[in-house]
């Protein structure tokens, strides 16, 4: 049986610890639980809390775990990911054919035909054309008294002229 006390990872001789003042003990032990808290804060992550992943830094989280990571081989004849599904060619307003005339790398021009190129669609919502209302709204003339009595605007129809959209 050992006569050490360990805190922290530090092995203190039990005798050292009885001769320590009291307030010394109680400031150790309130600075070891502090201590303890900080480096469970400190250790924790999107894994094991409820942080969201954003708040792990680069080089933490899932991939920092030694695992090597995995690198995406893409062939030549595998096609783009697509992010949405594509409208058929049928139902597009334009289809233009993109053909590059000089090679990137050398310069060199380029001729032939690629029967399966990459596609990339551009939607667009069609230009939005508002609905305007006019009310003619007429004043008439009293024949008693000559003043002059405009009508109302109807049930729906905003004094500000702005629509309900």
């Amino acid at each position: 049986m050992s006569d050490d006390i360990e805190m922290a990872d530090i092995k203190v001789a039990k005798a050292d610890w009885d001769s320590t003042p009291a307030s010394i003990q109680a400031l150790v032990l309130v600075l070891n639980e502090r201590l303890t808290q900080l480096e469970e804060k400190l250790n924790q992550n999107s894994q094991n809390s409820s942080q969201p992943p954003s708040s792990d830094g680069f080089g933490k989280g899932e991939k920092s775990k030694g695992q090597p990571q995995q690198q995406r081989q893409v062939s030549e004849t595998q096609a783009p990911r697509q992010v949405r599904k594509l409208t058929p060619i049928e139902a597009c307003a334009v289809v233009e054919a993109g053909l590059p005339a000089i090679c990137c790398q050398c310069g060199t021009a380029l001729s032939g035909y690629d029967p399966p190129p990459h596609r990339h669609q551009v939607m667009a919502l069609p230009p939005s054309v508002p609905t305007v209302n006019e009310y003619r709204l007429h004043p008439l003339s009293c024949q008693q008294c000559d003043q002059l009595t405009q009508a109302p605007l109807p049930l729906g129809g905003s004094p500000s002229g702005d629509g309900e959209r």
